[in-house]
């Protein structure tokens, strides 16, 4: 089986990441079906979402003792800055999408990956329900800058930018 290690992603609240990682373990037994499994998953997860860039390097695994191995999956995004998270590509977002539809994760963590995809994609705060604009100023602005996952809790740091009368 596929053990779930860390999801780590971003360095600053006010920047779009541009780098997501996903680390995992399993016995290198296994390697080239799980190998296969996560390429499998990765190809049908980019054709449901082309703007995602995922790389796994199979061959950069990391030998653990007891005849395990650490693989690292790699989400680019395009950085920009957290007042125009549109202009950018969230790295983390796509992480999450990806953890939250495979099966062999933990299923609190799946739906706790799900949940803060879906609460932090809308970059103008509507699925939040702080969504508001201002004629002058602009709209609310929402930005996963910064989150860790592992199997004892999670953190992230959401930088939201209210625009003028949201309080």
């Amino acid at each position: 089986s596929i053990e779930f290690i860390s999801l780590r992603g971003g360095s600053r609240p006010n920047i779009v990441p541009d780098l997501c990682e996903l680390t995992l373990r399993y016995t290198a037994a296994r390697r080239a079906e799980i190998t296969r499994e996560l390429m499998d998953n990765a190809t049908r997860f980019v054709m449901e979402h082309p703007e995602a860039r995922i790389t796994i390097f199979p061959e950069k695994t990391r030998s653990i003792p007891g005849g395990a191995e650490e693989l690292v999956i790699s989400f680019l995004g395009k950085p920009a800055h957290g007042s125009t998270p549109e202009k950018g590509h969230n790295a983390i977002l796509d992480a999450l999408q990806f953890f939250a539809l495979q099966s062999a994760f933990p299923a609190r963590a799946r739906r706790f990956a799900g949940f803060l995809a879906w609460a932090t994609a809308a970059l103008d705060g509507e699925n939040l329900g702080i969504r508001s604009s201002h004629d002058f100023v602009g709209h609310t602005t929402v930005n996963l800058g910064v989150a860790e996952l592992g199997p004892e809790g999670a953190t992230a740091i959401v930088n939201v930018r209210p625009t003028l009368g949201l309080e």
